[in-house]
């Protein structure tokens, strides 16, 4: 007769060859998913070098110079838009603002003949936000 340790002895062994089996299932999966990271990590790097090179290609000083000039009229300041506290108000005398005119932004860009890039209003720039939605 099998005595009752070696019974539990191998009742024992085969619970614990079951743990080990979904142990080493476990394991594997795990193994694969951190293997799946792993290339999508390399995967994102070659992502962010690709897309540091093009903004240092498009950073270019000449270029960015090019591109405000033609699309936002956008011109080198010159001297004579230059002014210092101590003089500022010998400035303002000069370009003979007139009090009963409208003194926005606007105007006195264009007193000054400074070519400045104005924002969009509020209005127009929900409209662009529509297009853009709309564009998507």
């Amino acid at each position: 007769m099998i005595r009752h340790t070696t019974v539990l002895f191998i009742l024992l062994a085969g619970a614990l060859s079951l743990v080990v089996f979904g142990v080493k299932y476990q394991v594997q999966d795990l193994e694969h998913k951190l293997t799946t990271l792993n290339r999508d990590i390399k995967g994102n790097e070659r992502s962010i070098h690709v897309l540091n090179a093009e903004w240092s290609h498009m950073n270019n000083p000449k270029d960015l110079k090019e591109l405000a000039e033609r699309h936002l009229g956008m011109q080198p300041i010159q001297t004579k838009q230059l002014a210092e506290w101590s003089n500022l108000d010998e400035r303002l005398a000069e370009l003979d603002l007139d009090q009963n005119q409208d003194q926005d932004v606007s105007y006195m860009a264009k007193r000054i003949n400074s070519p400045v890039s104005l924002p969009p209003s509020p209005l127009v720039a929900d409209r662009m936000t529509d297009q853009r939605r709309n564009f998507r």
